[in-house]
């Protein structure tokens, strides 16, 4: 299982402002074949530290999930290193 993209991402607007709260959809590969999850994800500053990002599915992945999250927050950390976050 492979994250291969973020697509379709919007940000909700919070009156919080160390928040930021997405919506998208991950582009996955398993065995060649390409599928879309639904997502949301919030990335949170810390007052110390990295900031700290959660995700929630609007479906069940059918892949084990500690893999899939662990690379979409990677993905999300390059993401935002680099300003391609709305």
């Amino acid at each position: 299982m492979k994250v291969m993209e973020l697509r379709e991402l919007t940000r909700k607007e919070t009156g919080i402002y160390y928040r930021r709260e997405f919506r998208g959809q991950a582009v996955l590969e398993s065995l060649g074949e390409l599928s879309e999850l639904p997502l949301s994800f919030i990335i949170e500053n810390q007052p110390v530290g990295p900031p700290e990002i959660s995700f929630a599915f609007d479906t069940e992945p059918t892949w084990p999930i500690v893999p899939v999250i662990s690379s979409l927050k990677h993905l999300v950390r390059e993401m935002d290193k680099t300003g391609l976050l709305p």
